[in-house]
């Protein structure tokens, strides 16, 4: 009975346990890959969830686009004056020197380059020059 026995040397041993260690941490996660796992109807529930995301993020996108393309449209088409034949434009000068000038009827933007007695007057709060033409519209 015991001349049958096998012995084994402390490396063997420590590999023999590393390989269970393995084979048991292999089946554990496959276990616990089980129990993540959503039945057939939340998973069907989930991929309708996600569906509907999906679709409403497409719409909202292509809606996106749409609004941008009225936008520029309404700002194409825009004479940027008021009823009295004034320019309906706000202007600011930034700290980089240029002057924002903003149409308020289409919000359109316009960063301008003005001289330096005109800037010093913008930044004073002088609205006869803040509502002043567009850089397109100058010539006009």
């Amino acid at each position: 009975m015991f001349g049958d026995e096998k012995s084994f040397t402390a490396e063997q041993v420590v590999e023999m346990q590393m390989q269970m260690m393995a084979e048991f941490k292999e089946s554990l996660v496959a276990f616990a890959r089980e129990l993540k796992a959503p039945d057939e109807e939340t998973a069907a529930k989930n991929a309708e969830i996600k569906a509907r995301k999906m679709a409403t993020d497409a719409r909202q996108a292509k809606d996106a686009v749409e609004r941008q393309k009225r936008i520029e449209e309404a700002q194409a088409n825009c004479t940027h004056r008021k009823e009295n034949g004034k320019w309906n434009t706000s202007g600011i000068l930034n700290a980089d020197g240029l002057v924002t000038l903003i149409c308020q009827r289409c919000f359109k933007v316009w960063r301008i380059k003005v001289s330096p007695d005109n800037a010093r007057l913008i930044d004073a709060g002088d609205l006869e020059l803040a509502e002043q033409a567009p850089p397109a519209q100058a010539a006009a």
